[in-house]
């Protein structure tokens, strides 16, 4: 009777631990979406960026508004040229918080944000306009770098300090060998050594970010001026590049001064690295 009870007992263990195993597989098994559109409060369905701050909030950017998602219903943000407690553009490219919880915005008609404290849209147009333009410039990118943030927009890099209240800019400037491939910036993101990389409508930037100064740079890869739209960095250490041209791979490496650069992008087949419009048929607009 005892060796039943005990048996008992200790398949019931057994199954209480397995349980929530077997039924998590089952939810992933059937795939449990949920779809949010106009039906739910979503301003418009074409997502054009996401976002979760460090409250949880998710910021939906469409090119009809900005939304907040609280997990159960949207609030909308929208564009209103006369009242400047609203965007600058209902057209939203991009979204980042600060360090200090404020969101950055950015519009294809300007820089916004969305003050912590006040809940209210304070739009740089409305600021005293300063030599940068960031107020009616494009906004194509934003990266958050401790207390600095950099933006990408349509006519250069601008690094934001926003302790100190300074601004710095790098753009292509063709009587300058050592500067970017361009000045339409589509992409920033960091390595591993601390340098930034600046994809731009003409190529790759390897940026340093202390000085400013261009660590690396191509702007030819295959003959063609390629048109980057993202990068992102794999724990392999190779990079995964998508243009318009197709997704290229490729390793970092670094010279005899400790410099990052790209393996020559002429080797891919000697190197075993494809670009898979190439051999395997995807298309070739894949953005990110």
């Amino acid at each position: 009777m005892r060796t039943k009870l005990s048996i008992s007992i200790f398949l019931g263990l057994i199954l209480t631990i397995l349980l929530p195993i077997i039924v998590s597989a089952e939810v992933l098994n059937i795939g449990n979406f949920e779809h949010l559109s106009i039906d739910q409060g979503l301003s418009n369905e074409q997502v054009t960026s996401i976002y979760q701050d460090s409250k949880g909030y998710m910021w939906i950017g469409t090119i009809d508004g900005l939304n907040r998602f609280d997990g159960e219903r949207f609030k909308v943000y929208n564009c209103d040229l006369d009242n400047e407690d609203k965007l600058s553009s209902n057209y939203i490219n991009v979204i980042q918080e600060d360090s200090k919880g404020n969101l950055w915005i950015g519009t294809d008609c300007g820089l916004d944000f969305l003050v912590k404290d006040t809940n209210t849209i304070v739009r740089i147009k409305d600021l005293d306009k300063g030599k940068f333009n960031l107020g009616n410039l494009r906004i194509t990118s934003l990266l958050r770098d401790n207390n600095i943030m950099w933006v990408g927009t349509e006519n250069g890099l601008i690094k934001i300090d926003i302790e100190k209240s300074t601004m710095d800019a790098l753009y292509h400037d063709k009587s300058i060998k050592n500067s970017l491939t361009n000045s339409y910036i589509k992409c920033i993101e960091e390595d591993e050594n601390n340098n930034l990389w600046v994809g731009t409508t003409s190529g790759i930037n390897i940026v340093n970010k202390k000085n400013l100064s261009i660590v690396y740079s191509e702007n030819e890869i295959k003959n063609n001026n390629l048109f980057i739209y993202d990068i992102e960095f794999a724990p392999s250490g190779k990079v995964w590049i998508s243009t318009k041209d197709g997704i290229f791979i490729s390793d970092i490496i670094k010279d005899k001064k400790g410099i990052s650069g790209i393996k020559n992008y002429e080797n891919l087949k000697e190197n075993k690295i494809k670009d898979f419009h190439d051999d395997i048929g995807i298309s070739k607009n894949i953005y990110n």
